[in-house]
């Protein structure tokens, strides 16, 4: 049989030949085929796990964390300076007020003077000034009038009027200016005049004061409100305290010129 083997024909020879070869060079492509297709199945998969599933570095992570830490300490003592601000000003605003409740201001000297029922010093100097101006440049408004006085009231109105003409230099000063500052200042309430007027009789007790009438000057309208007070005052109090009144009304200006003359 080896012999019909070698008695094949040359053309035989080379057929089969070039099919073992054919054979050879087809089995050497297909191993390339099949590795670089399972090293691409595998290189593909790791490529998206790297993408998908790769946690970050480490260290980058350690880093944020180290820096959160240390900024939270920051921001925890950094807080608690903005509440020592705020006590520290309502402390000093709270010890302030304490100094101020302990040493209370000085009240006004204006403020605490009492005031007479005429009005205020200031109010009063004018309307003296007033009346002198008055008397000697409108003498036909003036007209005489009788006015009741304790007889230690018209002393004491007569040393006033000396002293201020020497004060002032005006020797035509008299005692009609002072009386009709006086009862011009009055209030107008006849029911307030006639507590005046009782007050200062009570004032002297059981014995009121002996009452002297003198012939002075005054203005018209002083002497027409003088004659509606004699009526009113009959109907809100009693009979005879226009004397009274009047003299209350003297001595409640000489008071406040005298005090006036003191602080001056």
């Amino acid at each position: 049989m080896s012999k019909q083997i070698n008695r094949q024909r040359p053309g035989d020879r080379r057929r089969l030949a070039a099919s073992n070869e054919s054979l050879r060079v087809g089995d050497s492509p297909a191993a390339p085929e099949v590795v670089p297709s399972q090293e691409a199945a595998a290189a593909e998969p790791a490529a998206v796990e790297e993408r998908e599933l790769a946690p970050a570095d480490p260290a980058a992570q350690t880093g944020a964390v180290e820096d959160t830490d240390q900024a939270a300490p920051q921001a925890e003592e950094s807080a608690p300076s903005v509440p020592e601000v705020v006590p520290s000003r309502e402390a000093a605003a709270a010890e302030s007020a304490a100094v101020e409740e302990r040493e209370p201001a000085p009240a006004d000297p204006a403020a605490s003077e009492p005031l007479s029922f005429l009005g205020a010093a200031e109010d009063l100097r004018k309307a003296w000034e007033s009346s002198v101006l008055s008397a000697r440049n409108e003498p036909k408004k003036w007209a005489p009038y009788s006015v009741s006085l304790p007889q230690d009231l018209w002393e004491r109105l007569e040393a006033r009027v000396e002293a201020d003409q020497q004060r002032y230099g005006l020797p035509s000063l008299a005692m009609s200016h002072y009386i009709n500052t006086a009862l011009s200042g009055l209030p107008k309430n006849p029911r307030t005049v006639g507590a005046i007027a009782t007050e200062y009789v009570q004032h002297y007790g059981l014995v009121p004061p002996a009452m002297r009438s003198s012939g002075t000057r005054a203005h018209h309208d002083v002497i027409e409100r003088m004659r509606k007070l004699r009526t009113q005052l009959r109907r809100v109090a009693r009979p005879g305290l226009l004397g009274h009144l009047q003299a209350a009304a003297v001595s409640a200006l000489l008071d406040t010129l005298d005090e006036e003359s003191t602080r001056g």
